[in-house]
């Protein structure tokens, strides 16, 4: 551990603390943090499980990378199939009114005579609008 000096806005402040005088010597220091165990402290805490998990995740070649997917898998399928189980949601919109089949024929016949132009076949067959 070297000593240097630090900008304040690059540090940050944990729970962990250590009761020492100002400008311990490096024995005292080391001394102190394993008394207080720092090492322990830090590796529980959340900040310090996350670089832990970086660290491990940069290391996995292709391999551990396909594991840990199909672990992963593993892991949520069961939270899929109980909510893929679960009873239906019931719709709040009205339900569509049932027409006769004579209104269904019209409306098909009037959308199949218009053109992509947006005049009738017979019109944009005859030259009139050409």
């Amino acid at each position: 551990m070297v000593r240097s000096q630090i900008h304040f806005k690059r540090l940050s402040l944990t729970d962990i603390k250590i009761d020492i005088k100002r400008i311990p010597k490096k024995k005292t220091l080391i001394a102190a943090m394993g008394a207080v165990d720092v090492k322990g402290k830090w590796e529980k805490s959340s900040w310090g499980r996350k670089l832990i998990v970086q660290k491990r995740r940069a290391t996995l070649n292709d391999f551990d990378r396909f594991k840990l997917m199909l672990a992963k898998i593993k892991i949520s399928f069961p939270l899929t199939d109980f909510l893929s189980n679960s009873p239906a949601k019931t719709s709040t919109s009205a339900t569509p009114t049932a027409t006769s089949p004579g209104e269904a024929d019209k409306k098909r016949r009037h959308f199949s005579s218009i053109s992509p132009r947006g005049c009738c076949r017979e019109e944009a067959t005859s030259g009139a609008f050409i």
